[in-house]
């Protein structure tokens, strides 16, 4: 299963716009230090408001024992039935605040840039709370980790939202666009009245070449996503049962 659409750009085709006819209001320039996550908002919100699909395929299925973080005080606490997003990233060799055996209430201090952007980043989108099978899953008790490990899909289909980390190969690289991870910086130059922009890279093309997609326990969670935003090195890109957009 590939659920991934078909190119939806030409890699690096330049556009001429001009000054004169209203400059850059015609085209996005993407900022290689940050996101801008009200566009995002807009793309989840339409998705919301117009696909029936998305809205049966999320209808909420209680998951026995399921435990979220507080992206505003940084705990573990219970789900009671609060709206969540989900992360899928790729692990690499163990870092910074990686031993799932010291399972907690509160997370530390020091996490991979990739989980603590991913906070950034819920946060900014206007949710509370996050799943992360690292630090929500209790594996200290056997029973509730397999039970939960059989649960994952619905896990991630119950999810608002699913962030996923396809740059980089490990959880150390973080979300480019998102805290110190800058992204490539999008060519463009102003030649008279006229401003020469070009489009980035297909961002299928560099999730399908990213180290997450050849991992099939991660690709498996894209799969079973309701809705995902993939951050790449050059932007972000949103695909749902429904639609698809680039930033």
């Amino acid at each position: 299963m590939d659920y991934f659409n078909p190119s939806v750009a030409v890699p690096h085709q330049p556009f001429i716009v001009s000054s004169l006819a209203g400059g850059l209001k015609f085209v996005r320039l993407i900022q290689p230090d940050s996101i801008d996550f009200n566009i995002v908002s807009e793309w989840l919100d339409f998705c919301k408001s117009n696909h029936p699909e998305c809205i049966e395929r999320s209808v909420s299925i209680n998951v026995e024992n399921l435990r979220l973080i507080d992206c505003n005080n940084r705990r573990i606490v219970p789900a009671c039935n609060h709206q969540y997003v989900s992360l899928s990233y790729v692990w690499g060799a163990p870092t910074k605040g990686t031993r799932v055996e010291d399972f907690t209430q509160v997370l530390p201090d020091d996490l991979p840039d990739t989980i603590e952007h991913s906070i950034l980043a819920t946060r900014a989108l206007g949710f509370r709370y996050l799943w992360i099978d690292r630090y929500c899953i209790d594996r200290r008790d056997r029973t509730v980790f397999e039970a939960q490990l059989q649960q994952m899909g619905m896990i991630y289909k119950n999810s608002i939202l699913t962030i996923v980390a396809t740059a980089g190969n490990n959880d150390a690289y973080g979300l480019p666009g998102v805290g110190a991870r800058h992204r490539r910086p999008q060519p463009f130059a102003h030649v008279d009245e006229h401003f020469l922009v070009s489009s980035m890279s297909d961002p299928t093309s560099l999730i399908k070449t990213s180290i997450w997609r050849t991992r099939g326990w991660t690709y498996q969670e894209g799969c079973l996503s309701t809705r995902r935003l993939f951050f790449t090195d050059e932007h972000v890109y949103y695909e749902c049962q429904g639609s698809f957009h680039s930033e």
